[in-house]
């Protein structure tokens, strides 16, 4: 869960990001969150649901939850196209790239969201600061994801804190691989503060970093 505490306000505004809806229908952790912190925009990227589970989501979701079926996380300015589930173009974007384009990013003016797809124009609840990061991405983590975060950090945008289930058993080289992300996260100024193991799964393992320069009026760090 995220890092919160007992003076948490609910009143006050925030951003999450969330990689990774998978085809369940129910969305608990960001539907929970929204629940919590009602003045929260809340993002979803998903470009693998199946229609009944993106058409049954999106009656359920808040209006502050914004489901992205047309985007999935990739890397780079230059997209990699994709076919959905029902024959719709997607795109793999970075973190980098999907930040300004939905007006979040350091004195953006403009916003696109909408619970039933992008809507251009709308004035963002916030910009600049991204309080929850949330990537489930099958093991496309391994792929540049620590120098795109960076790269977001280094155009001013603070990411206060992450949360990542990683997946092993892509490759033979996952030592290199784990030391390579590991040590990249810390030299980002990011700090383990829970980590679990998926029963489920054998081969994933929950994360969840904060990155404590960045004061968050949610004290969500």
């Amino acid at each position: 869960p995220p890092h919160t505490s007992s003076s948490s306000s609910p009143s006050a505004p925030c951003l999450v990001y969330s990689f990774g809806v998978q085809n369940f229908e129910v969305s608990v952790f960001e539907r929970s969150l929204a629940e919590l912190y009602p003045h929260c925009e809340v993002h979803m990227f998903d470009p693998f649901l199946k229609p009944p589970a993106e058409h049954s989501l999106r009656k359920k979701l808040p209006p502050q939850c914004h489901l992205h079926t047309e985007y999935g996380y990739g890397k780079g300015e230059q997209s990699d196209l994709m076919v959905g589930p029902n024959g719709q173009r997607r795109e793999m974007r970075s973190l980098e790239w999907l930040i300004d384009s939905l007006g979040h990013g350091v004195g953006a003016p403009m916003s696109a969201g909408g619970g039933g797809g992008s809507k251009v124009g709308t004035k963002p609840q916030t910009y600049g600061v991204i309080h929850i990061l949330k990537v489930d991405v099958e093991g496309a983590e391994w792929d540049g994801f620590v120098e795109d975060l960076g790269r977001v950090l280094a155009s001013g945008v603070a990411v206060h804190e992450v949360l990542m289930e990683l997946h092993l058993g892509f490759g033979a080289n996952d030592l290199y691989q784990c030391d390579r992300f590991f040590s990249g996260m810390q030299a980002l100024g990011y700090h383990i503060y829970h980590q679990e193991h998926n029963v489920y799964c054998p081969q994933c393992f929950e994360y969840a970093w904060i990155h404590t320069s960045f004061p968050s009026p949610l004290h969500l760090l």
